[in-house]
């Protein structure tokens, strides 16, 4: 999931021209993750958004307002994925278990969108199907599978028994009577009803606070961070009064990051460091590594040996020293240290060309000695070959 995350992020840094993943492409990248990407092309009419807008008002009120639901970070009437809008909640930390007061908790925040569209449209709609749905298998599992419930006890009802085929609830036989069914259904009702209830207390006592919001989100469409906190704080007016010095702010960090980006495409001129521990520019015959250890002479002071430069460094190589990454070229002898070269000079050995041979291989960096008179060496297998 976090590799999925930081690929997403760095694709929308790319596609932006940055050179560095912020925590700007990370959240977009989450809520591509969680929800899917924007569909701003999607129209609707000015009831639906009104609709929405309530909606997803009466899912971040009610979360915001109950001690034990994740808090809200966003609030939007876009279209995301399927979804028409949605409210982002996420909770502060990992947590791998849910304790009965969170789970009646996120059952009313579920029913907080429907809820709202009762109190605050007079009207519902199908916006609040898949909010349903998740409700009522929460709550089954709270009654069949947690023990959640004083009626019916500890007891498990319905174990997770996976089927191989398709079709695996139809096949699965209960273990319980049609008595015990009826009870199960019995409490889902009553805990789905317990939740109906808490979400219309709360937003029949802040309708004030509903008809705000809604009204934000229709002229702002998404609200988040300080915005969304502010206005689920109902402290909308003070947020007003210090928006513009929130803007600049955070234009003058977007600006300052634009230009950090900028620094990293300009590479720096040779012999000085680039933003990076690694940037920079050599100019011919020079290298650069990465690898811990300052340049200098070999340890006898032996001209021609070289060590790796420190983090960021580099250095032009003096004559008959190796320059990284050139080879030797036919012509050239190597002298006794290894990885080193230089060009002959007149009257030294020459490597000899393909199908010569020469009279005799003098050692490494001495002069071949010169033939006496018109006595020339011949092999006796020169002219067969």
């Amino acid at each position: 999931e976090l590799a999925n995350l930081m690929n997403e992020g760095a694709l929308l840094a790319a596609r932006r021209g940055r050179h560095v993943i912020s925590m700007d492409e990370l959240n977009e990248a989450m809520e591509r993750v969680i929800a899917g990407p924007e569909r701003k092309s999607r129209i609707m009419t000015d009831v639906e958004k009104r609709t929405i807008a309530y909606h997803e008002s009466g899912h971040a009120l009610v979360g915001h307002l109950l001690d034990n639901a994740d808090p809200v970070h966003k609030i939007s009437i876009i279209s995301r994925g399927r979804a028409l809008g949605y409210t982002l909640s996420l909770p502060d930390e990992d947590r791998f278990l849910n304790t009965r007061a969170q789970m009646y908790d996120q059952l009313a925040v579920l029913m907080g969108g429907r809820t709202a569209e009762e109190v605050c449209v007079g009207e519902i709609t199908t916006g609040a199907s898949n909010d349903l749905e998740r409700a009522t298998k929460l709550a089954k599992q709270m009654v069949t599978r947690y023990g959640m419930t004083e009626s019916l006890g500890t007891r498990v009802y319905e174990a997770d028994q996976q089927q191989v085929f398709l079709g695996r609830d139809y096949s699965a036989t209960p273990e319980y009577s049609q008595e015990t069914a009826a009870k199960i259904d019995e409490e889902v009702g009553r805990i789905l009803e317990n939740a109906h209830n808490i979400a219309r207390q709360i937003i029949t006592e802040h309708r004030d606070q509903m008809d705000l919001m809604a009204r934000v989100l229709l002229e702002r469409e998404t609200v988040d961070g300080e915005a969304a906190q502010a206005l689920l704080d109902n402290r909308w007016d003070d947020y007003l009064a210090h928006e513009d010095e929130l803007k600049a702010r955070k234009e003058a960090e977007n600006a300052q990051r634009a230009l950090e980006d900028a620094a990293r495409m300009v590479p720096p001129p040779p012999g000085q460091m680039g933003p990076g521990p690694n940037m920079m520019q050599p100019g011919q015959g020079q290298w650069q590594q990465g690898q811990p250890g300052p340049w200098q002479q070999g340890p006898q002071g032996q001209p021609g040996q070289w060590q790796q430069p420190g983090q960021g460094q580099w250095q032009v190589p003096q004559p008959g020293q190796q320059q990284w990454p050139q080879q030797p070229q036919p012509g050239q002898w190597q002298q006794p240290q290894q990885g080193q070269w230089q060009v002959p000079q007149p009257g030294q050995w020459q490597q000899p060309q393909q199908g010569q041979r020469p009279s005799q291989q003098p050692q490494p960096g001495q002069q071949p000695e010169a033939p006496q008179g018109d006595e020339q060496q011949h092999d006796p297998h020169d002219q067969e070959r």
